[in-house]
C-alpha cells in the first residue's frame, strides 16, 4: 500500500520545485507567494544548508 503523504510534505515538494526552476529563493516566493523567510524557513525543514547569495 502506498504512503500518503501530508499537506506539509506536498507544500515543501512545491517549494524545492519552485526553487530549482527559478534557482533563486527570492524568486520561488514571488513564484509561490510566499516572503523569502516563508521559503528559507521551510527548505531549513529539509535538514540541508540554505545558502543566500544576495543579488
Amino acid at each position: 500500500m502506498s504512503q500518503i503523504h501530508s499537506k506539509g510534505d506536498l507544500n515543501l515538494f512545491r517549494v524545492l520545485l519552485a526553487v530549482a526552476d527559478t534557482g533563486s529563493i527570492i524568486d520561488a516566493g514571488v513564484q509561490l507567494n510566499l516572503s523569502q523567510s516563508a521559503v528559507s524557513h521551510a527548505l531549513r525543514r529539509t535538514g540541508g544548508p540554505v545558502q543566500h547569495h544576495p543579488a
